[in-house]
Parts: structure tokens; C-alpha cells; sequence
């Protein structure tokens, strides 16, 4: 893909060409429009944008059902789209989510990010914990073998009386199995991740 910069008043505007013809099954046409569908869009940013981007972006796609894993697996077999140069970084990440999960908001996002950029284990994703066969929650990340779970807390006006209630009771039945329970908001994340990942790592006693 070749890219060229063309100066529009204050901005920049970089327009990336493909080396290769994009396939007739990976452009579709939205209110007269050629675009590409949502599978070749994410393998191309893969190769011009940074990986939390790109990881942002996979799991939106997931969550709203543009992409699924089983299709994506699939489509990234096609001998042509192994060819592509973001199809190895594509491929990683969705590896990646076939065996831990899909994270379920932005904020959950940006923690996964913070987790691997600083070297702590990578947590299960949207891990479900029961008592023998009773579920009990669904918890947004976790530490199996540690029994450390971590809740991304938002502040949200429109919560009622009984979600508090019911959340809580769930914690404390979490830990009651003998999980620890971390609660981290995108405020944390995004103003003290030191703390953040200092929290972590104590827990995990990494």
C-alpha cells in the first residue's frame, strides 16, 4: 500500500492506495459508495495504525456483530490475504480473542492496552464464574489460577437503586468464593496508570 499527502487548508490528508486490485467480496456500497466491508477494513488499518487503534476497533466490530470470529478466522485463510502485511498483526489479535475473550466497552479496551503494554499477564476476558454448576457472574476481567478479577466501574446517572444493590451483592459473592476483586474506572486508566498497573501487579504478586 502506498500512501501520499495531500495539504487540505490546516490538515493533512493521507490517502493510502493499495499495492493490489481489492476483491470484488471485500467492497460493498453504502448510499452510492464504494467501501470496503468491515473485514478488509481492519486488515488494512492494521497496517497503517497503531495496535490499540486497531484493537479498539476489532473489538467494536465485534460487540455491534460486523465481524465475527469463526468469519474472521476463515477470511484471513484465504491465501490473498495472507499476502497482506497487516494480516499477521490481524491475525494475532483475533488468535488472541478465541482464547481470552472480547472486551465489552472502551474502557475495557484501554486497560487490556495498559496491560500489555506493561507486561503484566493478560487476564480472560468477560470470564464467567460459578459455585460447582450455579453461575454466579460474569466478571469483565480475570485471573483464574490467581482468583483475581477485575470490574471496570462506570459512573452512570441512569443506574437504578437495585443495579447498585445488585452488583454489590454480586462482589461480595465473588469474593466470598475467595477471589479477590480489583475496581478500576477509565478515569484510573487514563489519569494514573502507574497506579493502575501498580494495583495489578501487587495483586498478582508479579
Amino acid at each position: 500500500m502506498t500512501k501520499h499527502r495531500n495539504r487540505s487548508g490546516k490538515h493533512d490528508i493521507i490517502i493510502h492506495i493499495p499495492e493490489e486490485p481489492i476483491p470484488d467480496e471485500d467492497v460493498t456500497t453504502i448510499d452510492g459508495i464504494p467501501v470496503t466491508k468491515p473485514a478488509r477494513t481492519l486488515i488494512d488499518l492494521a497496517m497503517v495504525e497503531p495496535i490499540d487503534v486497531l484493537e479498539r476497533c476489532l473489538d467494536d466490530a465485534l460487540r455491534r456483530r460486523l465481524v465475527s470470529l469463526t468469519f474472521l478466522d476463515r477470511w484471513l485463510a484465504d491465501p490473498r490475504r495472507k499476502k497482506h502485511r497487516g494480516a499477521r498483526v490481524l491475525r494475532r489479535l483475533v488468535d488472541e480473542r478465541a482464547t481470552r475473550g472480547v472486551t465489552d466497552s472502551e474502557g475495557e479496551a484501554k486497560l487490556l492496552q495498559l496491560i500489555r503494554e506493561r507486561g503484566l499477564p493478560l487476564p480472560m476476558l468477560q470470564y464467567v464464574i460459578v459455585d460447582e454448576e450455579r453461575f454466579v457472574a460474569r466478571v469483565d476481567f480475570a485471573y483464574p489460577e490467581q482468583r483475581v478479577a477485575i470490574e471496570m466501574d462506570s459512573f452512570r446517572h441512569h443506574d437504578t437503586r437495585t443495579t447498585f444493590d445488585s452488583e454489590r451483592a454480586r462482589g461480595n459473592e465473588v469474593e466470598g468464593l475467595g477471589w479477590r476483586v480489583l475496581r478500576v474506572t477509565t478515569a484510573h486508566v487514563e489519569r494514573d496508570p502507574d497506579a493502575v498497573v501498580t494495583w495489578i501487579g501487587r495483586t498478582l504478586g508479579v
